[in-house]
């Protein structure tokens, strides 16, 4: 019997714009959604922006970003509406390719 199988491939996206010489911005993400992961979206069904950012949010399991006192941030909805517009970019286009390629290899298995 099928087994459902709620465990993630997690890439490591090193981040561009945020970077600094010898200081990488970095992010974890998930290479998929869950279902789960919809949950409440409908909230931003009027606001397309903040349906972005909130599926990003969900994305995003881990990154190295800290406040001016050096505590670790953790990803929150809140903190990911600060991240520069091209590290959303890449990492959307990055996971995009992460979901076309796991679509590719399910597509060969059929």
């Amino acid at each position: 019997m099928p087994v459902l199988n709620t465990n993630r491939e997690i890439k490591k996206i090193i981040l561009k714009e945020s970077s600094q010489p010898n200081d990488e911005a970095w992010v974890e993400v998930y290479e998929i959604l869950l279902a789960e992961d919809m949950i409440g979206m409908e909230t931003y069904q009027d606001d397309q922006s903040m349906a972005s950012i909130a599926v990003l949010a969900k994305l995003i399991k881990a990154w190295n970003f800290t406040d001016s006192n050096k505590q670790p941030l953790p990803v929150t909805l809140e903190n990911v509406r600060h991240l520069p517009m091209l590290d959303m970019m890449q990492i959307i286009q990055e996971t995009k390719a992460l979901s076309s390629a796991k679509l590719s290899d399910i597509k060969k298995k059929v």
